[in-house]
């Protein structure tokens, strides 16, 4: 190669190496500011859902940990001194669903009758009660009844049907009730005209079907 080309060929690679040493500026990326800013104001939707969703937890909470029973307790105490009746349980359970429970339960009336229950469970919505309807049934395990002249202990005793009207009165209470009895013992009854003396006369297993139409009772099926 003659020698003016190779002159040639070096200055040219000395210029293209000048030209890679030197520093190329700093690209600047175009960034949309508004594409990463949040808007921090809510819509009115999102506040009511959080408004209602506060007070759903509020609520949840305070019968959560409310101290039913003992209000209850006390409510009941407090009544009943008033009209003569004396009530007390050992425990109570109301839960928002489900079955509700009474352990021990014990009650007095003015005239000497006596009632007492190992335990009640009973099967309604809270807010059908509130309202004045009983839908559902209760089941009452070892039932003691006593007064002057009767005595009468069942096993199991279970209510069950559908009542209305009974925030007005016993007179204005419609529906139907099933009344089951098993494994009772009447030890104590006043002699019946008739019949006689039924001391310790064994209960196997009773069925009562009643319809109550503005407080009148009528036996359907027993």
């Amino acid at each position: 190669m003659p020698k003016i080309e190779e002159e040639l060929v070096e200055e040219e690679i000395e210029n293209a190496d000048e030209i890679g040493n030197e520093e190329s500026p700093p690209i600047e990326e175009d960034v949309d500011e508004d594409e990463y800013s949040v808007d921090p104001t809510l819509s009115l939707k999102q506040k009511i859902l959080l408004f209602l969703g506060g007070i759903f937890t509020f609520i949840f909470f305070l019968l959560l940990l409310f101290p039913l029973e003992e209000f209850i307790r006390s409510v009941i105490s407090k009544t009943s001194s008033q009209s003569g009746y004396f009530i007390d349980f050992k425990r109570l359970k109301i839960p928002i669903f489900g079955y509700k429970s009474v352990d021990s339960l014990t009650i007095q009336t003015p005239d000497g009758l006596g009632l007492k229950t190992e335990e009640i469970e009973m099967n309604s919505s809270i807010f059908n009660i509130i309202q004045g309807t009983f839908i559902g049934s209760i089941q009452a395990s070892s039932v003691k009844l006593d007064k002057k002249d009767i005595s009468l202990n069942i096993k199991s005793l279970l209510f069950e049907g559908k009542i209305t009207g009974l925030l007005d009165g016993f007179n204005e209470t419609n529906g139907n009730l099933v009344i089951q009895a098993t494994n009772g013992t009447l030890t104590k009854i006043p002699v019946i005209p008739l019949i006689g003396e039924l001391k310790d006369t064994s209960i196997k297993n009773i069925s009562v079907s009643l319809k109550l139409k503005n407080g009148r009772i009528q036996i359907d099926k027993g």
